[in-house]
């Protein structure tokens, strides 16, 4: 007598094996709709290097003696920042914060004189500190005249208050959302 194959087992996989690629499916297309990248974004890579450099101030009593943050990508990828420009504007995509010593974090906004909305390797860029009356009073330039020429009138820099350690964190938060650099300097 001849024994009959299992027909059962092979049944129940096969309906398995169909429930799972079916859910797959439906994953992969509920991401696409939901805008959920498939595959992780490439990590930006970039890297800096910050350091105390002294500004002019309108008063004869600081000179070019007011401490800013001179701040120059070393290398890797360029970084790209959206940001109104001829405004003192919020900056989007790559974001620069401080934290000053009492542990209040700044996020720096871009002041009217800053150009260029990609960060490269080889340009300069300035954190200073002035007051205008508006919430946020750190800026970013790469107009090396805003922070070093002394002006006649009004304008210049402020030290930066109150004095200390501060820390300067710089994120990429358009696509990878990281910390791309981190380091303490005394203002």
């Amino acid at each position: 007598m001849r024994s009959r194959p299992d027909s059962a087992l092979s049944e129940t996989i096969a309906t398995t094996l169909i429930i799972i690629l079916v859910v797959a499916l439906a994953a992969i297309i509920a991401a696409l709709i939901m805008g959920i990248p498939l595959l992780p974004n490439k990590p930006v890579l970039a890297a800096f290097s910050a350091s105390v450099v002294m500004g002019a101030n309108t008063s004869s009593a600081y000179g070019l003696n007011v401490p800013t943050i001179q701040l120059d990508q070393m290398a890797g990828d360029p970084l790209v920042q959206e940001f109104a420009t001829n405004t003192h504007s919020t900056i989007n995509g790559t974001k620069i914060k401080i934290i000053d010593p009492t542990g209040k974090m700044i996020t720096v906004v871009s002041a009217i004189s800053l150009r260029d909305k990609t960060i490269r390797k080889g340009k300069s860029y300035y954190i200073f500190h002035y007051t205008t009356g508006e919430t946020n009073e750190y800026w970013l330039t790469n107009d090396p005249s805003r922070v070093f020429t002394k002006p006649p009138t009004g304008s210049g820099v402020l030290p930066f208050s109150p004095h200390g350690k501060w820390r300067l964190v710089i994120t990429e938060e358009k696509d990878t959302n990281m910390v791309l650099y981190q380091k303490d300097l005394n203002l």
